[in-house]
C-alpha cells in the first residue's frame, strides 16, 4: 500500500518537511483519480518492472518504476540530467526518450521550466542495459495532487509557530482523512493569485497545493511554495502552460511517423495529458489546411524547419484512445509535397500547424512561428556560425550506426566493440567514453585504476602509446575567418593543460576514452581529462547563478560564448544546461593563476571546474574552480 500512498498523496510523503499528528487515512485512489491523468489510470496496477521499451510503442501505464528524487542537474539540449534518490541517497542519471514528458504545476513543461532542487516523482523504464534511466515522465508535488483532483483544506494556521493544520480531500471534497501538520520555514512562500502573502493571511477552508525543494542535499527538504485557492491553482497552471505553448510554437509539436501509405503519412503526436493537449492544439490542424513537418532526432532536435521542413496537407485528423505514456491520442494523416528521405516509419518529427484566429476550447491560442532554431538546439545550426561544441553537433554515429561498425552504443549491438591494437591509432569517434573517479596511478605513469560512475568495481587500464587523436578548434580568441580544426595527439589533460598521467590528482572525476583489449575487456585507454578540460575543448564554461556559502552549494548554468547570426548580430545563446554542486570550504578557487578566497565567487562569474564523487544524499563536489573570460573564448566570424 506504500506505493499507492506515494502516488495518491505523493506530496505528503516528505522527509523532515512535513510532520503528521496522526497516521493519515488512505484516500480511495480509484475513486479520486482522473481517467485523463496517466497516474490515475495506472496506480491501482502492479508495476511491470521487466518491461523493455519497443519501437513505435508507448510504454504501458503499468510499466514504470516510480522513484522520488531531487533534481540536481539538467542538459537542456539532450533532455537528460541527474537526481538524488531520496530513499537511497544515490546520484542517478536519466535521459528522456522522444515521447518522454514533464508535468510542472499541473501543466506541460520542459526541463528549463523546473528549478533545480525541486522534488519530483520520476517514472522510469529500463534502458538497453537493464537500468532504470529512461525517464518516461516526471511530476512535481503540485502536479501529482492536482492531477488526481486532490487538495489540502486548511483547518487552522499558527503564524507564530510557522505551522498549518490541513486535511487532504478528493474531488468530491468529502473530508475523510485525519488532520496533518505542515511545518514551514522562513524560506516558504505563500501565494494567492499573483501576489505573495503572509502566513496570517491564509483563511480556514482555503484549498492548498504546494511544492517541495531541497537546497543543499536530499536530507533537508522543505516546502518551498504554497498556493491558496482553486483560482490560484488554475492561474499557476495556466502561466506554466503558456510558457510551454510559447516554447513549442517555435520548435514544433513532437511525434513519430506511425505509417507511410503511398503518398500519405500518419503522425502520432506526443503529450503528457491528452485532454488539455486536444483543447490547446487541435485547433491548429484542420482538414484542407497545411502544416510543416521537420525531421527530428531522439532529443527532438530538428535540422532547419524553415528550409528543411516539408509543407504537408492535412487529409484527416484521428482521435484515438491513449495507449500509454506520451501518447497524445491524436493522429494526423498528411500528404507532404515530397516524401523526404527522413520520412520513414518510426522516424521522429516536429509538426508546425497553422495559427487559428481563435481557440474556442481553451484560453490559449498557439501562434506558430517557423524560424531558425535557437543556437545549439538545431542539428545543423542554420542561422548562426558553426556549432563549436562536438557534443552539440549532429551525432552521425547515432544517426547512421551502420556506418560506424566499431560503435555499439547507438546500435550494432550484434557486433563486437572495436578492439584496439598497439601498432595503430584508434579511428575518430571509436572511443567508449566513461566517467569515473581515478583512484591510483602506477609509478611508471603508464597505467592506473578508476571506479566508473554508478559502479563500485575498480577498472584497471593501460595507456596506449599513441594517445588520443581528435579534432580541436584551431581558431585563436577573437580570430576572424572560417572555423578551422587541428589534430591533437595527447594522453592526458588537467586544468586545460597537457600533462602526463602521473600529474593527475587521484580522487577526482575524469573522462576516460576506453577500448577493448584482445580478451574483449575495456582495459585500454587513449585519453584522460578532467571536467574543466573537457569543457575547454568545446569552448564551453559555467556561469555562476547563485552561491550559498552557509549551505556550501553553487548553482551554475552551462554557457557558450556569444555568436553571430546571419545578419551579423551578436547573439547570446540560451543556457545549454544547469547544475547544482557542493562547494566545500576546502575547494580551491583560482583567478589569474592565483589562489583567492571563495568569497570572491559572485553571481555572473564565468568559471570552469573539477569535480569529485559526492557523499550520500549530495550532489557532485567541486575540488577546483577557476575563473575564465568568456569574451576571450568568443569566436567572431565575418
Amino acid at each position: 500500500m506504500k506505493n499507492i500512498l506515494y502516488i495518491a498523496l505523493g506530496s505528503l510523503i516528505i522527509s523532515g518537511a512535513v510532520r503528521f499528528t496522526d497516521t493519515h487515512a488512505e484516500v480511495d485512489v480509484k475513486k479520486n483519480s482522473s481517467s485523463n491523468h496517466p497516474l490515475g489510470a495506472s496506480i491501482s496496477k502492479t508495476p511491470s518492472s521487466s518491461y523493455q521499451p519497443k519501437p513505435l510503442e508507448f510504454p504501458p501505464l503499468n510499466s514504470v518504476e516510480r522513484v522520488h528524487g531531487i533534481l540536481v542537474s539538467v542538459d537542456y539540449i539532450h533532455r537528460s540530467g541527474t537526481y538524488i534518490n531520496t530513499q537511497s541517497g544515490e546520484l542517478s542519471h536519466f535521459s528522456m526518450p522522444s515521447y518522454g514528458f514533464l508535468r510542472y504545476k499541473n501543466a506541460s513543461a520542459v526541463l528549463r521550466d523546473i528549478p533545480l532542487g525541486t522534488k519530483l516523482q520520476f517514472c522510469l523504464n529500463r534502458d538497453e542495459d537493464g537500468r532504470f534511466t529512461r525517464l518516461v515522465c516526471a511530476y512535481d508535488s503540485f502536479s501529482l495532487d492536482a492531477g488526481n483532483s486532490i487538495t489540502y483544506r486548511l483547518e487552522e494556521a499558527f503564524p507564530e509557530e510557522n505551522k498549518l493544520i490541513v486535511i487532504p480531500s478528493g474531488p468530491d471534497k468529502k473530508v475523510d482523512s485525519i488532520a496533518s501538520e505542515w511545518h514551514l520555514n522562513a524560506k516558504t512562500r505563500l501565494w494567492r493569485g499573483d501576489h505573495e502573502i503572509e502566513l496570517s493571511e491564509l483563511k480556514p477552508g482555503d484549498e492548498l497545493l504546494f511544492n517541495v525543494v531541497a537546497p543543499a542535499n536530499a536530507r533537508n527538504e522543505y516546502i518551498s511554495d504554497i498556493w491558496a485557492g482553486e483560482e490560484t491553482h488554475h492561474l499557476e497552471s495556466l502561466k506554466q502552460e503558456k510558457r510551454f505553448v510559447e516554447h513549442t510554437q517555435v520548435r514544433g509539436l513532437p511525434g513519430w511517423i506511425e505509417s507511410i501509405d503511398g503518398d500519405l503519412m500518419t503522425v502520432s503526436l506526443f503529450t503528457g495529458e491528452s485532454e488539455t493537449f486536444h483543447d490547446i492544439w487541435k485547433s491548429s490542424f484542420n482538414k484542407r489546411t497545411r502544416c510543416k513537418v521537420s525531421v527530428a532526432d531522439e532529443n527532438l532536435r530538428t535540422f532547419n524547419p524553415p528550409v528543411d521542413g516539408e509543407w504537408s496537407d492535412v487529409v484527416e485528423i484521428l482521435e484515438k484512445p491513449v495507449q500509454g505514456f506520451g501518447d497524445g491520442g491524436l493522429q494526423l494523416i498528411m500528404k507532404p509535397n515530397y516524401l523526404l528521405e527522413g520520412f520513414r516509419r518510426g522516424a521522429i518529427v516536429r509538426v508546425f500547424g497553422h495559427t487559428p484566429q481563435s481557440n474556442p476550447n481553451h484560453e490559449l491560442t498557439p501562434s506558430w512561428n517557423i524560424i531558425d532554431q535557437p543556437y545549439g538546439e538545431g542539428l545543423m545550426n542554420y542561422g548562426f556560425s558553426h556549432v563549436l561544441a562536438v557534443e552539440f553537433r549532429v551525432n552521425t554515429a547515432q544517426a547512421y550506426p551502420e556506418q560506424f561498425a566499431y560503435r555499439t552504443d547507438y546500435g550494432n549491438r550484434h557486433l563486437p566493440w572495436f578492439q584496439i591494437t598497439d601498432d595503430k591509432s584508434p579511428p575518430l569517434f571509436s572511443q567508449h567514453e566513461v566517467c569515473g573517479t581515478l583512484i591510483s596511478v602506477a609509478d611508471d605513469g603508464k597505467s592506473g585504476c578508476f571506479v566508473a560512475e554508478g559502479s563500485k568495481h575498480e577498472t584497471c587500464f593501460q595507456m596506449l602509446d599513441s594517445g588520443a587523436f581528435f579534432l580541436a578548434i584551431k581558431n585563436q580568441p577573437l580570430q576572424k575567418g572560417a572555423l578551422r580544426f587541428r589534430s591533437l595527439n595527447v594522453k592526458a589533460q588537467y586544468r586545460e593543460q597537457e600533462v602526463s598521467l602521473s600529474d593527475l590528482p587521484t580522487g577526482e572525476r575524469y573522462t576516460f576514452w576506453m577500448y577493448q583489449d584482445e580478451n574483449g575487456e575495456f582495459t585500454r585507454c587513449s585519453f584522460v581529462c578532467d571536467t574543466g578540460s573537457k569543457l575547454a575543448l568545446s569552448k564551453l564554461y559555467y556561469r555562476i547563478e547563485s552561491f550559498d556559502r552557509e549551505l556550501e552549494t553553487l548553482e551554475v548554468t552551462l554557457r557558450h560564448p556569444d555568436v553571430k547570426d546571419y545578419q551579423r548580430n551578436i547573439v547570446q545563446p540560451l543556457p545549454f544546461g544547469a547544475a547544482r554542486f557542493q562547494l566545500p570550504n576546502d575547494a580551491q578557487f583560482w583567478k589569474d593563476n592565483a589562489k583567492v578566497s571563495l568569497d570572491e565567487l559572485t553571481p555572473g562569474t564565468s568559471v570552469r571546474l573539477n569535480l569529485a564523487e559526492p557523499n550520500a544524499h549530495d550532489s557532485l563536489r567541486i575540488t577546483d574552480i577557476w575563473a575564465v573570460d568568456p569574451y576571450e573564448l568568443q569566436q567572431r566570424f565575418e
